[in-house]
């Protein structure tokens, strides 16, 4: 596969031509010509939904655990597959946002922090010590 290519030359190694496609799979994330991304986000996004309402929100309900328990609960079993394959991602800004808006409405429900409180993100980072994922993914 190429991108941006100035030359359009067949390669070849040795005398056998490399074949030339338009999209592969590396680390569980789907590479496209065009950078890509805008599936295997709504993909990760997806899954980790369900990872969050199948475990997390279970547990979010009780108030025996408390709240930093629920926090790295989210840290170590949510993140990671939101993140997952994030390194071949060509993310853009509408995705960032979708998947920013994602991890704070976790937050929030861990934290029991309701719509018409009026948070701000930024304090909902503060009280949880957790980053935006956007700054994560463009981290990594």
């Amino acid at each position: 596969m190429r991108t941006n290519a100035q030359i359009e030359d067949k390669v070849k190694i040795g005398n056998e031509e490399v074949e030339e496609v338009e999209e592969f799979v590396y680390l569980g994330a789907t590479v496209t010509k065009d950078g890509g991304g805008t599936e295997d986000t709504k993909k990760c996004l997806n899954k980790a939904r369900g990872t969050f309402f199948k475990l997390v929100m279970r547990i979010s309900k009780t108030q025996t655990i408390g709240q930093n328990t629920k926090i790295n609960l989210f840290k170590t079993m949510v993140q990671p597959v939101l993140l997952y394959g994030c390194k071949a991602w060509k993310i853009i800004q509408k995705e960032e946002k979708r998947l920013d808006r994602f991890q704070f409405k976790c937050l929030r429900k861990i934290l029991r922090i309701w719509w018409p409180q009026c948070v701000r993100n930024e304090t909902v980072s503060g009280i949880t010590g957790v980053n935006k994922i956007s700054d994560e993914i463009q981290r990594k």
